[in-house]
């Protein structure tokens, strides 16, 4: 049996206290900006913690100020909350767009590092 090599595995810590954003869900794209994206010292290792409390799946994009969701973007379940790796636009801050197909909601988003 061969000694496995350990990893270094760090839990979520979310910047500022867990201070996010709330975004309302709804059938016309929305955005906000997320706290804590702009100017981070380390860009490549930054996290995106969604939690989607609602009854419906919602879609949401990453990016600039400018962005926009689509029913085509990437899906968020219902009752779950992915970790998620944001685009790179340092140093600006990272803006996501969400969009769901019928309903109306919430979702929060909160920046850190971890896993």
């Amino acid at each position: 049996m061969s000694e496995a090599t350990p990893i270094n595995v760090q839990c979520f810590q979310p910047f500022q206290g867990g201070r996010g954003v709330r975004i309302s869900v709804g059938t016309t794209s929305a955005r906000a900006q997320i706290p804590g994206t702009q100017a981070v010292a380390n860009p490549d290792r930054l996290r995106i913690l969604i939690s989607n409390s609602n009854d419906f799946p919602v879609s949401i994009l990453m990016g600039q100020d400018d962005v926009e969701a689509t029913l085509d973007c990437q899906e968020i379940q219902q009752g779950t909350q992915p970790l998620l790796t944001p685009p790179t636009v340092a140093p600006d801050a990272v803006w996501i767009a969400v969009i769901c197909e019928g309903g109306s909601g919430h979702i929060q988003v909160t920046a850190g590092y971890g896993t």
